[in-house]
């Protein structure tokens, strides 16, 4: 089966359980978000005045403290750098409340309140995420606070822990956030509290407590204990590192969420129907053209948090093999050398005969071949011609050549007449020879003895040439470069046909185009290679063992296969994705994430790696900019996405 079309899956969750939250999957702060800071304090708080109360266990409240030690409070501040259990009498929330130490150039506290669209967004997208059944919410006001790498007391920088916390109300529903980085979480406990190197002790409590004499509280597993540092790696909405809650109550509502996300498939599986992962909700199965489905086709969430059943898959519809045409024929040629959906079947005739009707058929979705088929006719010559075409053949193999190394003219017979002279040359199956050698792509260049980098002309697969840059010099050269970012001379925040067909200056910045690499990839095995370099001077790399982006009628869905490397495999998350633009949206998310991040990419909700974002002159966190996450929490000053054939 063709593993390189994926599931598209219509829904509001994340498909990638397995991963903790990304940066980019953060509220955004810093940059140019407007925040306001703690920086080189130990124990400090702060307040803001909020435009909307904040409905928190049933009551109103216009002002919210912040902790830099990982809480935040109502009522009053809290000094207490060491968690407490719960209840307590104060009204209090925490993300993760522990001894932090921002002294030493440990992190930064951030915090705002703010009502922009793109906020309030997002927020709608993830309350509908944890409570599909509810009505949807827009926030009225959103408060963000965000510890970005901060150290544990006393001024311990060899640890840092991120995260964040968010408060959204609409004046009658409020609900609480809480995110935690993919490996952010990597101390538990300062050195006051009992701990040594940020373990032991009295370690971090998350939870809420409602304060005041008969005081309640909700605390989540593993809250005050050792199990706390993996907070990264559980939540309450099938998300890693996300968990969501609406405060407003007497009591704390976690999610609805009852079932996970219904199984990825692959094979040109859609999800016709799916509104939420509650009880008796359903998922409904098809399959795209050309593919029948093999299982059951509408799976129901269960009581058990189980959906019911297997997941089905879709298998490719096949077509009859063809006969050989008796009269003359020579075997039929399939592409891809199966019979299967969109597959090609090629006649041909033996020397001598010419063939009448379609000399290509195409497997349909119906599972029959296009068209009917062709026959061989023998070749009958007018009185001389044949002499002539035997003298033009003999003494001009020239125009042999120049016939049949074109790879349209392969296994047909071509009749040409130049002034009185017929000619007829009846090309083989297979290109002779003697044509002078194809230059596919870069790394036959490289072996035909160009060993300079720079522009040349290819031909991938027979159509119209087109220029590429080689690189004739990385890890033993032969690379075709397809994406290049060093100095922001080129906008990437283009539509769908800008992407498709390229654009940019092949000596500078440039996108080769979707089209392009379908070319250069479609046939044989080819190698990934993805250069980054840092505005510090580091530099790493990525390399995938195979790649490849499937045709236009796909989106052309990007395949990766194993990861090595020095940059960190940021290309998994992404693997078996369709491109999206920001006219062009084929992502898993509610908003476009071209649109939201300001770039174009093989998105889901939204990314780990980002390259196409806005080039920035300078580092900074700001999600919109070149991300290479697992190498890199901040913008990059470089990137080269290059392929070459196995």
């Amino acid at each position: 089966m063709n593993q390189s079309c994926l599931l598209l899956l219509y829904f509001l969750l994340s498909l990638q359980n397995c991963l903790s939250v990304p940066i980019s999957r953060f509220y955004s702060f810093a940059g140019s978000s407007g925040d306001q800071t703690f920086t080189n304090v130990d124990d400090q708080a702060t307040s803001i005045n909020l435009s909307n109360d904040f409905i928190f266990y049933g009551y109103n409240f216009s002002t919210v403290f912040i902790n830099n030690n990982g809480l935040l409070s109502f009522h009053q501040a809290v000094d207490g750098y060491t968690s407490d259990p719960f209840p307590l009498p104060q009204t209090l929330i925490a993300p993760f409340w522990a001894d932090v130490d921002t002294r030493n150039g440990a992190g930064v506290v951030y915090y705002r309140e703010t009502t922009a669209s793109a906020i309030v967004s997002k927020v709608a997208q993830d309350v509908q995420l944890a409570f599909p059944g509810q009505p949807s919410f827009t926030a009225k006001s959103v408060v963000i606070v965000t510890w970005y790498r901060v150290g544990y007391y006393e001024e311990n920088n060899d640890k840092l822990n991120t995260f964040q916390c968010v408060l959204a109300t609409d004046g009658s529903r409020s609900y609480v956030l809480f995110l935690y980085l993919d490996d952010g979480i990597n101390w538990v406990t300062g050195d006051a509290s009992g701990g040594s190197n940020g373990f032991g002790g009295t370690e971090a409590y998350v939870g809420f407590n409602s304060g005041g004499e008969n005081s309640t509280y909700f605390a989540v597993e593993g809250a005050r204990t050792p199990a706390v540092v993996n907070i990264e790696t559980t939540s309450n909405v099938r998300v890693a590192g996300l968990w969501i809650f609406q405060v407003n109550g007497d009591n704390i509502i976690t999610s609805t969420t009852v079932c996970g996300t219904p199984d990825q498939l692959y094979d040109n599986a859609t999800i016709l129907s799916y509104n939420s992962i509650s009880v008796n909700s359903t998922a409904t199965y098809s399959c795209e053209d050309g593919y029948s489905l093999v299982g059951d086709a509408v799976r129901t969430c269960l009581s058990s948090g189980n959906w019911s059943g297997n997941p089905p898959y879709c298998q490719i519809v096949n077509c009859s093999e063809l006969l050989i045409e008796s009269n003359g024929g020579l075997p039929v040629f399939y592409s891809s050398n199966s019979y299967s959906y969109n597959s090609t079947a090629t006649y041909s005739c033996k020397n001598g005969y010419n063939l009448v009707g379609n000399a290509v058929r195409t497997c349909l979705s119906s599972g029959n071949w296009s068209g009917s088929p062709p026959y061989c006719q023998i070749v009958t010559m007018d009185e001389g011609e044949g002499s002539n075409c035997m003298a033009r053949y003999k003494h001009e193999p020239s125009l042999y050549i120049r016939i049949c190394c074109n790879s349209s003219n392969l296994g047909q017979t071509i009749r040409m007449r130049e002034g009185t002279v017929k000619t007829i040359i009846l090309c083989p199956i297979v290109k002779p020879q003697s044509c002078p050698p194809d230059n596919k792509d870069c790394r036959r260049l490289f072996e035909n003895g160009n060993t300079t980098s720079g522009v040349y002309t290819v031909n991938p697969d027979g159509g119209t040439p087109f220029e590429v840059y080689c690189d004739m010099e990385t890890d033993g050269g032969g690379w075709t470069v397809f994406q290049r970012r060093q100095d922001g001379s080129v906008d990437f925040y283009r539509n769908w046909t800008d992407y498709e067909y390229g654009f940019g200056d092949l000596t500078g910045e440039f996108w080769l185009g979707l089209s392009k690499i379908h070319r250069l990839t479609k046939e044989g095995s080819n190698t990934l290679r993805v250069d980054l370099g840092d505005f510090e001077g580091n530099t790493a790399y990525a390399n995938y063992s195979t790649f490849g982006i499937s045709d236009s009628c796909t989106k052309y869905i990007l395949t990766v296969g194993r990861y090595s490397g020095t940059a960190g495999d940021s290309l998994d998350y992404h693997n078996s994705r369709r491109f999206t633009t920001r006219d062009n949206d084929n992502d898993a998310s509610l908003n476009n994430c071209a649109q939201q991040w300001i770039g174009a990419w093989w998105y889901i909700m939204c990314y780990v790696a980002n390259l196409n974002g806005r080039y920035y002159n300078t580092s900074t966190t700001n999600g919109e900019g070149i991300v290479w996450a697992r190498w890199k929490e901040t913008t990059l000053k470089f990137s080269e996405m290059k392929t070459r054939n196995n």
